[in-house]
C-alpha cells in the first residue's frame, strides 16, 4: 500500500492529488474509464500548516463493478480538524442532450428522488444516496455504501462527480485515521437490474439482517387528532377499528404522550396514573400489538431532562445551549433543543428511554422521527440559521453529527432490543440501515390530493431498497373528508380533507394497500362515512408487495408531484399491475409485452381496455386508479423486464 504525505503549502486548502493502490481497467460501457491522474481530493484544514497522508483503494466488484475506498490519516504532530473535504472524478464518458440522470432519495420530507434532464440546468443534482445516468440505451450508477463518518453528497456537473463531505471540524488525533464514505461505480444495460444490485451492495456493506416482511394493519393518532389526543380517543378508535378490520393487529400512539418533549420516561398528567402502560395493556387485550412514537433528536428548554442535564444537549462554542422557538398547533410556543449524543450520559438515557417503552410499557412498534434534525447541516439552518459566528460544540469533539446519530440508533436499538419492530421516520436513509427495520419513505401524510400525490412519488423513488435493505413506509391511510371532522379534529387547517372527492380517496387507498408498506388508518373513524371506511377495508384486504418497481420510472420525478404512473408489484399471492392516474386529464397507457391471449384479470377499478398491434392499451379518467393481477405464475422478474409502457 503506498502511503503519500501532503506537502502543499497553502495552509487552509490543500489539494491531494490521487494515486490509486489498484489497477483501474477501463469501463466497458456508460461510465468513463478512470486513471490514476483523474481523482482530485481537497480538504479544509485546520490549523494552519496541518498535513495529511491518504490511502486509496479502487477494487473490482462483482460483474464489472468498482469500489472506491479512501483514508486520510494525520501526520500532523499534534490534532487536527476537518472542516471539509471534496473528491472529483469523471464519470460518464460522453454527454449529450438526452442524458437524463436519477437523484436518489436520501430524506423523505426533504430529499426525495429526481429525474433531471442535466441540459435544462434548473436545479443541481445531489444526492445523499445515488446518482444514475441514462445515455444511448446504457446505465451508470455511483452510490454510497458507507455513511458512518460525514454528511457527504454526490453531485453531477458536466459529465463528472463531485463529492463533499462536511467535516464538521471533526478532531482527528495526530496519527490517527478517518475514512471518507465507501463508494461503489457499475455499469449496465438494464436500470432496474442496477438499482436492485446497488441495494444488494448496501445490505451486504451494512450486514443488513431483514425480518420478514411486516403485516402490520391499524390506526394511528396523529392525523387526525396531532397532540391532543386523549385515551379515551384512543379506546373509541380502537373499537371501531376491531369492527371495521377484524384482522387489525397494530394500533399507534403518536406524538403528544410527554409532558415535555424530551422527557420520555413520563407522560402527561392526564394520562395518570400509568397511563402509557395502561394503554398498551388495553391495546394488547385487544388482541393488537401496541406501537409508541417519540422524537429522537429533540428536547425542550422546559423539559425537566434539559433543566436538570443541560448537558444531554447541544450547546455553542461560548457554552449556549442552542434551541429552536417552535409555534403549536394551540398557539403554545415550543423551544426545541437538540441532544447531544456524543456525550455518554445522553446516550444512556436514550436507551433506557427505549428499554422502558419496550419492556415496561409494553410497546412492540417504535417509531423514531425527526431523525434528520441530528445533522449540524439541518440545526445549523434551522436553529442558528445560517449564522457563521455560531459553531456546534459537542461533548466530544472527535465526533461528527453522523457518528453521533449512528450512536443514538445503535442505543435505541439495544434498548428496544432485536424483537422489537423499530420504523426510523424523518431520517437520513443511509445512517438507518442495517439497524432500523422500517423507513419511512413518503413525507408526511395529508388528506389532499397533491400529498397522495407527493407521497406515492416519493416512497415509489425508492422502491429498490424495499425487501432488501428496510421496509419502505409510505405513510398514513387517510381518507376523510369535511363531513367526516367534527371539533376534536386537530387544529391546523391543512389537516381537513375539505372536498377530497372518492376517487381521489380511492387512489391512496390502493397505492398504500399494494405499495404503503404498514397500513395504519389515521382518520377519526367513528366519524368515517361508511364509503370511506370501505375504502380502508379494501387497502387491508390488498397483499401489501414484497418488491414493486415503477414501469415509467424514466417519465416522471421531475418535481414533487410528478408521480409515477404505472407500478408492478410482487406479493404473496401473484404479480399486480396498477395504474394511477395522478394528473388531471385522461390518459392512455400503452403496455407492451402482454399477452393477448391471457391478459390481466380487473381486480379494483374501472378502465377502458382494448388490444392492437402488439400493445395493451388501459384509458383512465384524470384522478383514478385501475388494479390487474397478472395471470397465475407470472413471474416478477420476467415482467418487469418485459412490459414496457408508453
Amino acid at each position: 500500500m503506498k502511503l503519500l504525505r501532503n506537502v502543499a503549502s497553502v495552509p487552509t486548502i490543500i489539494c491531494l492529488h490521487v494515486i490509486v493502490v489498484y489497477g483501474i481497467q477501463a469501463s466497458p460501457g456508460l461510465g468513463a474509464p478512470l486513471r490514476e491522474s483523474d481523482f482530485e481530493l481537497t480538504a479544509r484544514l485546520r490549523p494552519a500548516g496541518a498535513n495529511l497522508s491518504r490511502e486509496v483503494r479502487f477494487s473490482q466488484g462483482p460483474n464489472g463493478s468498482r469500489y472506491l475506498e479512501i483514508s486520510l490519516s494525520s501526520r500532523t504532530g499534534s490534532d487536527l480538524n476537518i472542516d471539509g473535504l471534496s473528491l472529483e472524478f469523471p464519470w460518464l464518458s460522453k454527454v449529450s442532450s438526452d442524458l437524463l440522470v436519477s437523484s436518489g432519495g436520501t430524506v423523505m420530507n426533504y430529499w426525495p428522488g429526481r429525474i433531471a434532464d442535466p441540459s435544462s440546468k434548473k436545479e443541481n443534482i445531489e444526492s445523499g444516496t445515488y446518482l444514475m445516468a441514462r445515455l444511448d440505451g446504457r446505465y451508470s450508477l455511483v452510490g454510497f455504501l458507507t455513511w458512518n463518518t460525514f454528511w457527504s453528497k454526490l453531485r453531477f456537473e458536466g459529465g463528472r462527480v463531485k463529492i463533499s463531505a462536511d467535516g464538521e471540524g471533526r478532531m482527528v488525533p495526530a496519527g490517527e485515521t478517518v475514512r471518507l464514505e465507501k463508494l461503489w461505480i457499475a455499469d449496465g444495460a438494464d436500470w432496474q437490474d442496477l438499482l436492485f444490485a446497488y441495494a444488494d451492495e448496501i445490505a451486504r456493506e451494512q450486514h443488513v439482517k431483514l425480518k420478514p416482511q411486516p403485516n402490520y394493519v391499524g390506526w394511528s393518532t396523529w392525523d387526525y387528532y396531532g397532540r391532543d389526543w386523549t385515551a379515551k380517543n384512543v379506546t373509541d378508535n380502537l373499537d371501531v377499528l376491531k369492527r371495521t378490520v377484524p384482522a387489525a393487529n397494530l394500533l399507534q400512539i403518536d406524538g403528544g404522550w410527554w409532558p415535555a418533549r424530551g422527557d420520555f420516561m413520563s407522560f402527561r398528567k392526564n394520562l395518570q396514573p400509568d397511563g402509557m402502560k395502561v394503554l398498551a395493556t388495553r391495546i394488547r387485550q385487544a388482541g393488537l400489538k401496541a406501537g409508541i412514537h417519540f422524537d429522537g433528536m429533540r428536547g425542550d428548554r422546559s423539559s425537566a431532562i434539559a433543566r436538570e442535564h443541560p448537558d444531554y444537549f447541544l450547546h455553542d462554542q461560548e457554552g449556549r445551549m442552542i434551541s429552536e422557538p417552535q409555534p403549536n398547533n394551540d398557539g403554545e410556543r415550543l423551544d426545541n433543543t437538540y441532544f447531544d449524543f456524543s456525550n455518554p450520559a445522553a446516550l444512556d438515557y436514550t436507551r433506557e428511554v427505549a428499554r422502558n417503552m419496550r419492556r415496561n410499557w409494553g410497546y412492540d412498534y417504535i417509531k423514531i422521527d425527526f431523525l434528520i434534525y441530528g445533522i449540524n447541516e439541518d440545526i445549523q439552518k434551522r436553529a442558528l440559521h445560517g449564522d457563521a459566528s455560531r459553531r456546534i460544540t459537542p461533548h466530544n469533539p472527535s465526533l461528527t453529527s453522523v457518528e453521533r446519530l449512528r450512536l443514538a440508533l445503535k442505543a435505541w436499538r439495544q434498548g428496544m432490543g432485536e424483537d422489537a419492530y423499530f420504523l426510523a421516520c424523518s431520517a437520513p436513509f443511509g445512517l438507518v440501515f442495517g439497524i432500523a427495520d422500517g423507513l419511512r419513505t413518503g413525507p408526511d401524510i395529508f388528506p389532499n390530493f397533491n400529498f397522495y400525490r407527493l407521497c406515492s412519488e416519493a416512497n415509489s423513488s425508492a422502491f429498490y431498497l424495499h425487501g432488501r435493505v428496510v421496509w419502505n413506509d409510505a405513510d398514513y391511510h387517510v381518507v376523510r373528508g369535511k363531513a367526516d371532522e367534527d371539533k376534536t379534529l386537530v387544529r391546523n387547517p391543512a389537516k381537513s380533507g375539505g372536498n377530497l372527492t372518492l376517487n381521489e380517496a380511492e387512489m391512496w387507498s390502493r397505492y398504500v394497500g399494494l405499495f404503503g408498506g404498514t397500513k395504519l388508518n389515521s382518520d377519526n373513524l367513528g366519524l368515517l362515512r361508511e364509503e370511506r371506511k370501505k375504502l380502508f377495508r379494501e387497502a387491508a384486504a390488498l397483499p401489501a408487495c414484497s418488491r414493486y418497481v415503477p414501469l415509467d420510472f424514466w417519465n416522471h420525478a421531475r418535481d414533487r408531484h410528478d408521480s409515477f404512473h404505472v407500478m408492478l408489484g410482487e406479493a404473496a399471492d401473484g404479480v399486480y399491475l396498477a395504474f394511477f392516474n395522478w394528473s388531471d386529464d385522461a390518459r392512455d397507457y400503452g403496455v407492451k409485452g402482454v399477452n393477448d391471449e391471457k391478459l390481466p384479470a380487473l381486480l379494483l377499478g374501472d378502465a377502458e381496455t382494448s388490444f392492437h398491434q402488439h400493445a395493451w392499451t388501459v384509458r383512465l379518467p384524470a384522478r383514478h386508479s385501475v388494479i390487474y393481477r397478472l395471470p397465475p405464475g407470472t413471474s416478477f422478474n420476467a415482467a418487469r423486464k418485459s412490459l414496457r409502457v408508453e
